[in-house]
């Protein structure tokens, strides 16, 4: 998969609400990201641990012909793209 005409691996997580992308990808890719606050309900992983979130970015996604412009939340510590509920409301 494409993102930001970039060669990544990413999983589809039916059990995920939102997408998330690693930061060090985001870093290494330049992308802008928008910083917020989690005074709000934090994200958590499936066993319980809380995602370090670091903000959010708006990201061009390659899918065969089409080109998806798609929000996630940008997220250190983590290995990969993950496509959340969010992406399949789209």
């Amino acid at each position: 998969m494409l993102v930001t005409e970039r060669k990544t691996l990413a999983i589809i997580d039916n059990g995920a609400g939102v997408s998330c992308l690693s930061a060090n990808f985001v870093q290494k890719c330049n992308i802008y990201v928008t910083k917020i606050s989690f005074k709000r309900q934090p994200l958590f992983t499936a066993d319980g641990r809380t995602l370090g979130v670091v903000g959010h970015a708006n990201v061009y996604i390659d899918l065969a012909d089409y080109k998806i412009l798609h929000q996630f939340y940008v997220v250190k510590k983590l290995n990969h793209c993950v496509f959340g509920i969010n992406f399949y409301c789209m």
